[in-house]
């Protein structure tokens, strides 16, 4: 019984903090809506539950940072007149998240289901409808919500979960996560998203570098050679499908869509929205920069956004005293670079691990059988 319980814990925890995301993509808009009323549910009956757990100030920090982002959440609404309701509701749900990650273990063998699920799925209503290995139907709207790209960003937002869940329970899966991050750098070639290929690669190199040093040289000697023959073998092909190559100077850069968002966000800035970011989010005809720490001023204010660079220096400074290597922070950053998938979404549980686990932080010990008790009533209401 009690390793059914620890099994429906995990898939719980997949359900409402890594998931969310993933599983709007395949749902139409009226059964989004309905899944988003039952998170919205499951999140409050947590809440009420684990009260007394909640404010803790053992969680303080964690805590704090989700304050921040609340606040200035609220300070948006008054001054811009509008509401999202998900810039509210995503830092209370990562506080929720991190409490529930200090207070169960999360099981791997959930973790590795739900990632084969994912290449599953994938293989039916993606890969297995591909004329050929390099030739792309027109995907722009594949998932009907969604381009083809979210495949390469749910794969590999999802092994990076797991390896920070490994390395945060000491647990011993870096030789599993080696094999899911090969097969990922495979099938995201094959769907061709730029960033997610890099992205990929870094998660791989760390990923071997936790199981191998050695494995580790090994793969980026590999890759790297790799790299080259490709290049190489491909090079003029690679000059007209890569937009701003062969010309990379300040005209080619802001006739690239990310470097124009960037450079219209700053244009069009005045001192208010300087402060608070644009009215409903919109600059020039767009609502976002493709990237994440300007997207973060735009939502949410300058404000938060110096309070978030200064945590992630003081993060940097003292390295020593965090559970993390600070390479674990690569993918999050090279990301960041180029899209906007954190702050605000499910999965920022991942960020705020590397940012506020200490070293000496033995998480055994967090649980208890009362917080126990309290997430079997979650699991049995769910």
């Amino acid at each position: 019984m009690g390793n059914i319980r620890s099994y429906l814990v995990s898939i719980t925890f997949i359900f409402l903090f890594i998931a969310p995301f993933t599983i709007s993509i395949f749902l139409s808009e009226s059964n989004t809506k309905l899944y988003y009323l039952l998170l919205v549910f499951c999140y409050g009956l947590y809440a009420i539950l684990n009260i007394k757990g909640l404010i803790s100030k053992i969680y303080v920090k964690p805590l704090l940072l989700s304050v921040v982002f609340l606040f200035f959440g609220v300070v948006n609404v008054i001054v811009k007149g509008e509401l999202d309701n998900f810039f509210f509701v995503a830092p209370i749900i990562t506080y929720f998240a991190y409490y529930y990650v200090n207070n169960n273990r999360i099981k791997s063998k959930v973790m590795d289901f739900y990632i084969i699920f994912l290449y599953i799925y994938y293989g039916i209503v993606y890969y297995a409808t591909l004329p050929s290995l390099l030739i792309h139907p027109e995907l722009e709207d594949f998932f009907g919500k969604a381009s083809s790209n979210a495949i390469p960003l749910t794969l590999n937002i999802s092994l990076y979960a797991y390896m920070i869940l490994n390395k945060y329970y000491n647990e011993k899966n870096n030789r599993k996560i080696v094999f899911f991050a090969s097969l990922n750098l495979v099938l995201i070639l094959i769907q061709q998203s730029r960033a997610g290929i890099v992205i990929a690669v870094v998660i791989l190199l760390i990923a071997s570098y936790e199981y191998s040093k050695k494995l580790a040289l090994k793969m980026l000697i590999i890759i790297s050679v790799l790299s080259f023959f490709f290049i190489t073998y491909y090079y003029h092909q690679i000059l007209e499908y890569i937009d701003i190559v062969g010309t990379v100077d300040t005209n080619s850069i802001k006739d690239d869509i990310r470097g124009e968002a960037q450079s219209a966000f700053f244009q069009k800035m005045s001192f208010q929205e300087a402060l608070f970011g644009y009215k409903d989010g919109d600059f020039a005809g767009m609502t976002y920069t493709y990237n994440n720490f300007l997207d973060i001023w735009n939502k949410y204010g300058i404000i938060p956004l110096i309070i978030v660079s200064l945590l992630f220096v003081y993060r940097f400074i003292f390295y020593k005293l965090f559970k993390y290597p600070l390479y674990y922070f690569v993918p999050f950053f090279v990301y960041s670079l180029v899209e906007s998938r954190f702050f605000p979404n499910f999965w920022d549980i991942i960020i705020y691990l590397m940012l506020f686990a200490l070293a000496r932080t033995q998480t055994s010990t967090v649980l208890n059988k009362k917080s126990q008790s309290q997430n079997d009533k979650v699991i049995s209401t769910i």
